[in-house]
C-alpha cells in the first residue's frame, strides 16, 4: 500500500526535526529551521502539524522506536524470561542506535530531561521509561521472588542507562560487548536467585 502525500510529508518533517535537533539541540529546533531542512515552507509545516510541540513529540517517539524495533527483532516468539532479558540487553546495544542523527538526538533529548523544559516531552519520556521498566519487570516477575523484582529491575535499568549514556557522551569509546556482558551477568545472577553479583 502506497503512502499518501500527507504521510510522506509528515515523515520528512519528523526526520528533518531529528536532524535539526542532532545539529543544534532542542533550542535550535525552530519551525523555520525544520522547514528549511525539509525544504518546505514554515506554512506547510503548520499545515501538517499542530506546532512545534507535536513535531518534537513525534521525533522523540521516532528515536525511541528505533530501540523498540531492535528489541522486537531480537525477541523470539513466546520468549522465556532469559530470552526476553537477552533481547532487551542486546537491543539496547546495537550500532544503529548510536549512529549520527539518532545518537545525537537521543543525547539532546536526554539533556532536556535533566531540566524543567517541555512538560509534554517529559510526560512522553515518563511513559516510555515506564514501558521499558515494565518490559524488564515482566521478565523478572516470571523468574525471581516478588521481593527481589524491584531491585532486579532498578539494577538492570541503571546498568543499561549507564552504558548508554557513556556511549552517547563518548562515541569514540563504544564497547558493546562489554556492556552486553556486564548487563547480562547482572541479569543472570538475579535469575539464579542471587541478590548481588
Amino acid at each position: 500500500m502506497r503512502k499518501s502525500l500527507t504521510a510522506i510529508r509528515r515523515e520528512e518533517l519528523v526526520q528533518a526535526t531529528i536532524s535539526v535537533i542532532a545539529e543544534g539541540g532542542l533550542a535550535g529546533a525552530t519551525l523555520a529551521s525544520i522547514a528549511k531542512r525539509a525544504e518546505m515552507s514554515p506554512a506547510l509545516v503548520n499545515h501538517y502539524f499542530d506546532g512545534k510541540d507535536e513535531l518534537l513529540a513525534l521525533a522523540l517517539r521516532r528515536v525511541s522506536s528505533l530501540l523498540r524495533d531492535e528489541i522486537q527483532r531480537l525477541l523470539p516468539a513466546n520468549p522465556s524470561p532469559e530470552q526476553r532479558l537477552r533481547a532487551i540487553i542486546d537491543g539496547n546495544f546495537q550500532p544503529k542506535l548510536y549512529e549520527s542523527d539518532a545518537q545525537e538526538a537521543w543525547l539532546q533529548f536526554g539533556l532536556i530531561f535533566q531540566e524543567k523544559g517541555s512538560q509534554h516531552l517529559h510526560r512522553i519520556n515518563r511513559i516510555l521509561g515506564a514501558r521499558f521498566r515494565s518490559n524488564i519487570g515482566y521478565a523478572f516477575r516470571q523468574a525471581v521472588p516478588a521481593d527481589q523484582i524491584g531491585d532486579a529491575v532498578d539494577g538492570l535499568v541503571a546498568l543499561i542507562d549507564g552504558f548508554s549514556w557513556r556511549f552517547l557522551m563518548n562515541p569514540a569509546h563504544i564497547e558493546f560487548d562489554l556492556a552486553r556482558r556486564v548487563c547480562w551477568d547482572f541479569a543472570e545472577h538475579r535469575l539464579r536467585g542471587r541478590s548481588s553479583i
